[in-house]
């Protein structure tokens, strides 16, 4: 897609951004201006095969995410006077002046970082309702395959049951059998981040747990990392999240893109080893924070998990 970048009439650059709708139902895309000037919408409808082209200033810095399942009256507004869409809801109203209640993807964008360059990434930290792919629009100085990152949840099992916002009817004795691979589950799957749902400080790494020394990724960040390599997953997973490119570029975000995630950055961080890799996965497993598991087997059960990982990465490796 080539689109010519306007001037605004103070001769300032202004800069696409496109929201094109791939999904096969009808979608409401939202976006919040954290700072520069924002689009003139920032809430519209979309239906299917459709996009809509706007500007922003190129010093914004700004959100968009999709709202799903959405029912306005002629004012714009929800019917009942609460939440209008299943997900993504923005306070009830077509143009969206807050940001999307969770679970949402979130595609986030700030056009005039450090040393005249754009950061951008694609978000799961507030949970995943769509998938959506980022692509740049006439980039200067970043080949696509290097610059458009994606988050497909191809996998319908990857969501954790306790943080699934519609999970399926749990069997007679309320457990999920194990293996759970054959429990059918919704078509339409959002799945909230650990943080969201429990909002500790533990899985939010706030508090106590500020820092990246302190917070490591939990059992929702791990797997929305295997699911999605480009996508933040957790507060402090910028290593392999974050996108960066000379200031300029507009941006298209697609929603239900198809294909595949990309695996652009969490590539080019992945040489540390085979060794580490192979044995780490179950050290991850042991170490990461689950509150079901954490209530079944306690802290010493969790301890012996560890022990039994390091045994076995000694053995391996």
């Amino acid at each position: 897609m080539e689109i010519k970048v306007p001037l605004r009439r103070d001769g300032a650059t202004t800069v696409p951004l496109v929201i094109t709708n791939q999904c096969q139902e009808t979608i409401f895309p939202g976006i919040v201006t954290q700072g520069g000037t924002g689009p003139g919408s920032q809430g519209f409808q979309l239906t299917p095969g459709s996009n809509k082209q706007q500007t922003v200033s190129s010093d914004w810095q700004g959100r968009v995410w999709g709202r799903t399942n959405c029912t306005f009256n002629s004012q714009g507004t929800s019917l009942g006077g609460g939440a209008a869409c299943t997900t993504g809801d923005c306070g009830g109203t077509v143009n969206c002046v807050a940001t999307g209640e969770v679970p949402v993807t979130l595609a986030e964008f700030t056009l005039n970082g450090s040393n005249s360059q754009t950061f951008y990434d694609i978000s799961l930290v507030d949970g995943y309702n769509l998938p959506m792919a980022i692509v740049t629009i006439n980039p200067s100085s970043l080949p696509p395959n290097k610059g458009n990152p994606s988050c497909v949840a191809t996998a319908s099992s990857w969501c954790p049951w306790d943080l699934q916002e519609f999970p399926p009817t749990t069997p007679n004795n309320g457990v999920y059998p194990y293996p759970d691979t054959d429990i059918a589950r919704p078509a339409f799957d959002p799945c909230e981040s650990a943080c969201a749902k429990y909002r500790t400080d533990k899985y939010c790494c706030t508090g106590s747990h500020d820092g990246p020394s302190k917070c490591k990724p939990n059992y929702y960040s791990t797997s929305a990392k295997t699911m999605c390599p480009d996508a933040y997953s957790y507060a402090y997973d910028d290593q392999t999240s974050t996108f960066i490119t000379q200031q300029g570029p507009g941006f298209n975000i697609i929603f239900c893109p198809g294909g595949r995630s990309t695996k652009i950055l969490a590539q080019s961080s992945s040489t540390s080893g085979s060794s580490s890799s192979s044995g780490g996965s179950f050290k991850a497993w042991a170490d990461r924070s689950n509150p079901i598991l954490d209530a079944l087997v306690g802290t010493s059960g969790r301890a012996i998990c560890a022990g039994l990982a390091a045994a076995l990465l000694l053995l391996f490796s």
